[in-house]
């Protein structure tokens, strides 16, 4: 990303780090997701004060962490299937509008007077089921609403959407405890629910993605985990994001406990502290493209790590008001940098028949991480107490810092995405339909002595290729009696998927094939058959 300038910052030229708002339908959707964002985080803030008002187990309280993360890892996959092979407009609908109904059965049971702790969890659990679909189809979509040299800004701009939420929704949620009581928060939520509503209601949305509507559901699940398995690049995004959630849940989890018991304040200033919080995220936007100007990715999560770990420190040894707010605002800023580094790595290394499958893997254990987080920080917090919870959390932190040196980011690339030249495929000789299978194709390479090892090499690249790319299973076999003769196989689930494999090939995939074709020594291309299951 270039450089942000004055001139850039103030007005959305082409290349500016605003430039995505110049898209109508980008603004729209943007808008969208922050009143639904803004609606989750005051609920938040709503049903953990209620918890925190009826008990001081320190369990029960950080629970609401993992009660609005669990949903995330226990749908992200099926989320991400769905995205991919359905209308993500019609998806958003419906989870919009089962967020509004929820709200609204928040508000009656808070209304009524009957708030026990355990209801609270499992309302909050029920409602993040929505948010829990949401989240992917919302990063998926901006892709196909921004072109490609506004796509970094664009993710980073709905980072921001989900900072300036988190900044206003538990300010305005502190604000209503204060001068109200929290039942009146889901009131409120349930109107922006609303509104997000309508806004998705009126957008025409984008179609769904016509090559991949034939993928079973159950099919497109298993291929968007072998690919996430298989493209070994993302690997070091997963690891470093799973480790940096379980320690940053902390903060999350155990400051309502902190305002109460540690610091004995209000509702008022739980909601600045996290405005705070938020404020720091959103300022870390802005500065984002200069940042990104003079930093690679691993440094800029070696400062968040600091920041965030930074925070822990000062909770643990400070009841300073004022210091405990400029600590949340720089753990705001590291929080950002942190995210969006790793929306930006998985976004822009993973292709678009499959990103929604990508990003739904990420969050899942990014989210499992939170809720995991929330679980381990909130048993100790029970057992030894809070201060020496925070302790550990950060020592978690200062810990994951060492991940750096095996799981480096800066150098992840998955590759071109440039699809390739159309391949011809066998014209069947059977009367095959799309749902007919499994499909087996057979590949016979003559390899001399001497080239074997070299040619094993090879293939197991493209092994990962088949795998990434559908396939259900993959072998390489060499002949006993012509030793010489080594067979490839591959098998996918039917004829439409091995149709789709085909048109997922890129420039990159065709180079990997050939870097193996190399090694074949015959006078002809290898033998190529095709079968399909009988049985």
């Amino acid at each position: 990303m270039s450089t942000a300038t004055t001139a850039n910052v103030t007005s959305p030229t082409a290349n500016s780090f605003w430039s995505p708002f110049k898209s109508k339908i980008f603004l729209v959707i943007w808008l969208a997701a922050f009143f639904s964002d803004l609606g989750m985080w005051m609920q938040g803030v709503g049903a953990s004060w209620i918890i925190t008002r009826q008990t001081a187990s320190p369990l029960y309280i950080s629970l609401m962490v993992t009660a609005t993360s669990l949903p995330m890892f226990l749908l992200g996959i099926p989320a991400g299937a769905l995205a991919d092979i359905f209308n993500k407009r019609k998806i958003l609908l419906l989870t919009q509008s089962w967020m509004f109904i929820m709200a609204l059965i928040l508000a009656v049971f808070g209304f009524l007077n009957y708030t026990p702790p355990l209801l609270m969890l499992v309302l909050s659990f029920l409602l993040a089921l929505g948010p829990a679909i949401n989240e992917t189809v919302w990063q998926a979509i901006v892709p196909g609403l921004v072109p490609p040299a506004r796509l970094s800004s664009a993710i980073t701009l709905n980072g921001v959407s989900i900072n300036l939420s988190r900044a206003i929704g538990p300010a305005l949620g502190g604000l209503i405890i204060s001068f109200y009581a929290p039942e009146y928060i889901f009131i409120v939520n349930a109107v922006c629910f609303l509104g997000t509503l309508l806004a998705v209601y009126f957008w025409s949305g984008m179609p769904a993605n016509e090559t991949l509507q034939t993928e079973r559901f159950v099919s497109a699940m298993r291929i968007g985990l072998n690919y996430v398995r298989y493209a070994t690049q993302l690997h070091p995004v997963l690891i470093r994001s799973v480790t940096f959630a379980i320690g940053a849940s902390a903060l999350w989890g155990l400051l309502p406990l902190i305002i109460i018991q540690k610091l004995h304040q209000t509702a008022g200033i739980y909601g600045a502290m996290l405005f705070s919080l938020g404020g720091g995220a959103i300022i870390s936007a802005i500065i984002l493209p200069s940042i990104n100007s003079v930093l690679n990715i691993d440094q800029k999560l070696l400062i968040a790590v600091l920041l965030v770990g930074a925070n822990l420190l000062i909770l643990h040894f400070f009841s300073n008001n004022y210091l405990l707010f400029a600590g949340l605002f720089f753990a705001g800023i590291g929080w950002l940098m942190a995210m969006s580094s790793f929306n930006v790595a998985i976004q822009t290394n993973v292709p678009a028949w499959v990103l929604s499958r990508a990003i739904s893997v990420y969050l899942l254990l990014f989210q499992g991480g939170m809720a995991l987080g929330g679980i381990i920080w909130g048993t100790i917090a029970s057992r030894m107490g809070i201060q020496y919870a925070i302790f550990l959390a950060f020592g978690w932190m200062a810990a994951s810092l060492l991940l750096a040196i095996p799981y480096a980011l800066k150098n992840i690339s998955i590759g071109s995405f440039t699809p390739a030249a159309k391949i011809n495929t066998l014209v069947p000789a059977l009367e095959i339909t799309e749902s007919d299978g499994p499909v087996l194709v057979w590949i016979d390479y003559e390899v001399s002595q001497e080239n074997i090892q070299q040619f094993t090499t090879a293939a197991l690249l493209l092994k990962n290729l088949r795998m990434r790319n559908g396939a259900m299973q993959v072998g390489v076999f060499q002949n006993i009696t012509s030793p010489t003769i080594i067979t490839e196989f591959f098998i996918v689930e039917s004829w439409s998927q091995y149709l789709l494999q085909i048109q997922r090939y890129t420039t990159d995939d065709i180079a990997i094939e050939e870097a193996v074709l190399k090694y074949h020594s015959g006078n002809t291309q290898p033998a190529k058959r095709v079968m399909i299951s009988q049985i």
